[in-house]
């Protein structure tokens, strides 16, 4: 287990996979995946005791706010939807989702310097020795001291937005995120899980990634584009192609 020391206190990283359980075959590959995944994340970091939150249609929006009355839906800035507020509700269910997660944090974390990991359930991790279970803490501890989110991976065709003088570059590995886009894997502070409720609290008005990452409060950070690697995301196409590697690597009887 994977335990830190910050100013003299015992810190904990902590992770979470977004996963909604679906009878469907396409999803089979996902529930491969998060079980993959969560059999090593557990060996080095903490698992949060929380399920995410399916939200299918209106009705599942209305049960999440008498779970958490305290988040604010207001119109969506791009209003391209056939409803009032211009959302659809598996767009609100992602923002339930890493919302409830980092409330579950909050609810077991004892230390200011604990970490919070929230990955999508297609999020491609290198988990080989090497790999992104001893990087992850060797990138955060290179981070300012005042960062709120560490975006672990950005897309190839957001790579493009880096601007050194805007965004700069820290220890020739990070530099302040440049991407607009694909959440699929963050890792955030106690004080950025903290701005990341008060944002809720003001009001939800875009999608969570682009929310968040246009966000000037929260200092979000992550790698330079040529030290991008150990951490991708599959697409529906690139599940078929992967498929049977992540499949020959579970041992489903060890989980």
């Amino acid at each position: 287990m994977n335990e830190r020391t910050s100013q003299g206190d015992s810190t904990q990283i902590y992770f979470h996979l977004h996963h909604i359980v679906q009878n469907v075959p396409e999803f089979e590959l996902r529930v491969t995946n998060v079980k993959f995944l969560e059999s090593k994340l557990s060996t080095v970091f903490r698992k949060l005791d929380f399920q995410s939150i399916a939200i299918r249609n209106w009705d599942d929006v209305e049960k999440s706010l008498e779970i958490y009355p305290e988040v604010s839906i207001l119109p969506k800035i791009d209003r391209n939807q056939d409803n009032s507020k211009g959302w659809i509700p598996g767009e609100l269910g992602i923002w339930f989702s890493n919302y409830g997660a980092a409330r579950a944090f909050n609810e077991v974390s004892m230390n200011p310097g604990d970490i919070c990991l929230l990955f999508e359930d297609d999020v491609w991790l290198n988990v080989d020795q090497g790999g992104v279970l001893e990087l992850i803490p060797q990138w955060i501890d290179l981070l300012p001291t005042n960062w709120d989110y560490f975006n672990l991976f950005v897309i190839e065709p957001e790579r493009s937005h880096y601007d050194l003088i805007k965004h700069g570059n820290i220890n020739n590995t990070h530099s302040q995120n440049f991407s607009r886009t694909c959440a699929v894997a963050i890792a955030w502070s106690k004080k950025g899980i903290k701005k990341l409720g008060e944002l809720a609290h003001s009001g939800i008005n875009n999608p969570f990634d682009i929310q968040v990452f246009s966000t000037p409060e929260l200092n979000g950070f992550t790698l330079l584009p040529n030290k991008q690697g150990g951490v991708s995301y599959f697409s529906e196409l690139q599940y078929m192609a992967y498929s049977t590697i992540r499949s020959s690597d579970i041992r489903f009887d060890n989980l």
